[in-house]
């Protein structure tokens, strides 16, 4: 199961490395085999904690 940290690092990541580049979050998540539909109900339960 992942925690709250897993998905907040694997966001910050995304954020620095992937973003820049252009691929998406979905491919992110594949490719470092993180179940999208779990991050993206993550991202929309703390989306404005980690904004602010």
């Amino acid at each position: 199961m992942y925690s709250y940290n897993d998905f907040e690092r694997l966001f910050v990541r995304y954020k620095a490395e992937v973003v820049p580049v252009g691929i998406s979050i979905q491919k992110f998540c594949t490719a470092n085999k993180v179940p999208y539909n779990l991050f993206e109900r993550w991202y929309k339960d703390t989306r404005h904690k980690i904004e602010k």
